[in-house]
């Protein structure tokens, strides 16, 4: 019995051992992560557009009305209910109620990771452990992921629902379940409650495109989809319910009023971010896949090659994904980069698949590209270190406000 123990006890061992090995570039991974957008997160003070947030947050927990929001006690309902409600829960629940940058950031970060999340398993699904690590890596660099993971605003979250939501779709999509169907719109449901309408807009138009790439329209149309459908839109209007019936004759501003303002009227009669043309998305689209941006490029112009026909189902959805959300935020007449950060996990994705593969054209300019990534990469680090010397003197009087002395080891 002993002797059947110790074996026992040393198979479990080596069992252990051995996933503890296959496990420990994505530990790496992880701690990268993390380390990337909770390190000194509250380090700065709150700027820009986080100041609406904060305010918000701060006077639903000094008032206890978290239904109807105010600045300086005045109706302020520009965004849904959801996206403050996180950093209110995160506050009572770990600092009694009193909200900090920390805790105002947060919410994001950890939203940040849900998305990072939801990336690995779709590119698993999709194309392999292979594709999923390059484009955890792909996604962990690109600067949207560390500069939106770190801001008190919802666009992070927004991004999260939107990814959660497809790769909920593309793991159940030859199932006919409830259940399954129901949490795809709850997790729209949710999403649009925190930024507004593009959690339904882009999973729903991304899940059309696969249908209509597999040809397979009339599959989920059948009575479990539709009572889904009408629970899961339930959900939605669930706050709005809730703020309409406590709302006093005070508190003039009204959520439904504010969904199609700044989805509706905003898009297509803008009263602000209307100088940008629609062709700016080129520019910010390769400037949010940065520093990715060539194998980008070369990705979509390695599909573009090698034709429609041949390419796999996944490759014809993914780059019709991206033209749809392209095409989607064009059209608007508001434009900002951030509107179309929801393009980047499609580019990613398309990106890791491309450069996982060997038999595809342009692969060898591809090669020759991580080539010279490899030797700018400890150049720049060397140029860095060589002006680190001369850059207080070289930008002290355009960042530092007037009378902010240099460091105590410059003379």
């Amino acid at each position: 019995m002993s002797d059947f123990t110790i074996l026992r006890f040393h198979e479990c061992s080596e069992n252990l051992l051995s996933q503890l090995a296959k496990s420990r570039k994505w530990i790496f991974f992880w701690c990268c992560a993390i380390l990337l957008v909770f390190f000194n997160l509250g380090l700065d003070v709150i700027a820009g557009s986080e100041g609406r947030w904060f305010a918000v947050v701060r006077e639903m927990l000094l008032s206890g009305d978290w239904l109807h929001p105010t600045i300086n006690g005045q109706p302020y309902f520009d965004k849904p209910l959801v996206s403050y409600w996180f950093m209110a829960f995160l506050s009572k629940a770990v600092n009694q109620g009193v909200l900090n940058e920390f805790l105002a950031r947060a919410p994001s970060a950890i939203f940040a990771l849900l998305a990072m999340v939801a990336l690995i398993r779709l590119a698993r699904r999709l194309y392999g452990e292979s594709a999923a690590w390059l484009a955890a890596w792909i996604f962990l660099t690109v600067y949207p992921f560390a500069y939106w993971g770190r801001r008190a605003e919802a666009d992070m979250e927004s991004l999260a629902f939107i990814l959660i939501a497809v790769t909920w779709y593309v793991a159940s999509r030859e199932t006919k379940s409830f259940f399954r169907y129901f949490l795809f719109w709850l997790v729209c449901a949710i999403g649009a409650q925190t930024k507004g309408l593009p959690c339904f807009a882009v999973p729903v138009g991304v899940v059309l495109v696969d249908v209509a790439v597999r040809n397979a329209w009339l599959k989920h149309l059948n009575w479990k989809f539709l009572l889904a459908f009408l629970c899961g839109m339930a959900c939605y209007f669930l706050p709005f319910l809730a703020e309409g019936m406590t709302q006093d004759g005070g508190y003039d501003a009204d959520g439904l009023t504010l969904v199609f303002r700044e989805n509706v009227v905003r898009a297509f009669n803008p009263w602000d971010h209307k100088d940008s043309p629609w062709f700016m998305y080129f520019p910010w689209t390769a400037r949010l896949m940065l520093p990715w941006t060539p194998f980008f490029v070369l990705a979509l112009a390695a599909f573009l090659m090698r034709g429609w026909k041949k390419a796999s189902q996944d490759d014809r959805w993914l780059v019709l994904s991206i033209a749809l959300i392209f095409t989607m935020f064009a059209i608007s007449e508001s434009r900002r980069v951030y509107y179309i950060l929801p393009i980047v996990p499609f580019c990613v994705l398309l990106t890791a698949a491309w450069l996982t593969r060997e038999d595809l054209p342009l692969h060898r300019l591809t090669e020759i590209l991580f080539r010279i990534v490899d030797f700018a990469i400890p150049v720049a680090l060397l140029l860095g270190l060589l002006a680190a010397p001369l850059y207080p003197f070289a930008i002290h009087d355009r960042i530092f406000p007037e009378g902010v002395p240099l460091p105590y080891w410059y003379p």
